[in-house]
């Protein structure tokens, strides 16, 4: 596992990294699309993960997509030691599955080399009818994040997530 991650550091030097994660289907990769090309198609599902360089707010950044599969889940830990922030993103859609949404984010947000670091948690499919962002905001303890309600497919609410984590990065 060493290898992989001096790789990932190596691979990032420089640039600003942050990780985009949540479980499978939650918009993660249809969200990288939006902010790479500001408009929105429909991802085939991440099998790993892909990692896109895009300027954000005028700042060069490498994003990694990572995959929110059960079994890919431990490879979340790769991208820790080098991410600056983490963008976390939950099916708004899918209220079976809010407890583990919220158990992985927990386990990420506890993970040392991310102390303090930014984390933008995103709440999606709010163009259908989807929970609100303060199911997720009680679970959390105090920390530099942010919980909001978006539609990535509409862009709705997008601008003034990214503008607020843009502003915690740096």
């Amino acid at each position: 596992m060493g290898g992989v991650v001096s790789w990932v550091q190596d691979y990032w030097q420089g640039d600003i990294f942050i990780a985009i994660l949540g479980l499978d289907g939650a918009g993660k990769s249809a969200l990288v699309h939006r902010l790479q090309y500001k408009d929105i198609e429909e991802p085939l599902p991440t099998m790993g993960f892909f990692v896109h360089s895009m300027r954000i707010n005028n700042t060069l950044m490498s994003v990694a997509d990572v995959a929110g599969q059960d079994a890919m889940r431990n490879l979340w830990s790769v991208m820790y030691h080098r991410a600056e922030g983490i963008i976390y993103v939950i099916d708004g859609n899918d209220s079976a599955r809010l407890p583990l949404a919220i158990s992985e984010l927990k386990k990420v947000m506890n993970y040392p080399a991310l102390e303090s670091k930014p984390f933008l948690i995103l709440v999606n499919k709010h163009d259908m009818v989807a929970f609100d962002a303060s199911l997720v905001k009680k679970d959390l303890a105090p920390g530099v994040w942010r919980v909001m309600n978006v539609s990535v497919k509409t862009g709705d609410g997008i601008q003034e997530a990214v503008t607020w984590f843009h502003a915690n990065l740096i």
